[in-house]
């Protein structure tokens, strides 16, 4: 069984090194461009987040890892959406998302199921960090949609979000067609970013 479950393991495609060529012949995955997010209410930004993102932010240009971006300027974002949405939601940092054929680590995957101890199900939205390319992390962040569609075992839409931290770009995955909404936030738009989240949420 171990010799197996290794051999399969070994033969899984990678979210980190999965390509857009790969996802659309070898999973079925198209990948377009098209408006999806409507008008976005501005969400009030705590007190709290307003002055870590204003802190954090000076250093930005010394960060030198995907992992600092992400502890620095999306996780602060998140937990504010977590806080306004704690009887909705749940969010976790650094899970792993296995199938047959995909394996990897998520840096953030919300999930629909309020105070979750482990994220087994009801796998929402995944949010990829990046450090420099917005587009880059695109493949990741559908091939990590991909999965979780998969795990949640039906063809729910999954919604993704790939952030350098200062940018952030929303996706949503239904059925095989992953659209990529043209809007490009940015930080100073932090109210608009948890807008979306809210938006998201509230699709519930």
């Amino acid at each position: 069984y171990n010799f197996y479950f290794y051999l399969n393991y070994v033969f899984m495609k990678s979210f980190s090194q999965i390509t857009q060529t790969e996802l659309e012949k070898e999973f079925g995955i198209n990948i377009i461009g098209g408006k999806f997010l409507p008008e976005i209410e501005s969400f009030t930004i705590p007190s709290w987040l307003s002055h870590t993102l204003a802190y954090r932010r000076k250093s930005f240009a010394t960060m030198r890892s995907e992992k600092a971006i992400s502890e620095a300027l999306i996780a602060p974002i998140l937990m504010a959406v977590e806080e306004k949405y704690r009887d909705k939601i749940t969010i976790f940092s650094g899970e792993a998302l296995v199938t047959e054929e995909l394996s990897g680590i998520c840096d953030f995957l919300i999930t629909k199921v309020p105070i979750a101890i482990s994220p087994k199900s009801g796998h929402f939205v995944l949010v990829e960090s990046k450090k420099q390319d917005l587009l880059s992390g695109v493949p990741q962040c559908v091939a990590e949609m991909y999965a979780a569609q998969i795990l949640n075992g039906n063809d729910d839409t999954v919604y993704g979000c790939v952030s350098i931290g200062v940018e952030w770009l929303f996706i949503k995955l239904e059925g095989k067609i992953a659209t990529i909404d043209p809007t490009i936030f940015t930080i100073t738009e932090v109210d608009k970013i948890l807008g979306v989240f809210g938006w998201i949420v509230g699709l519930e």
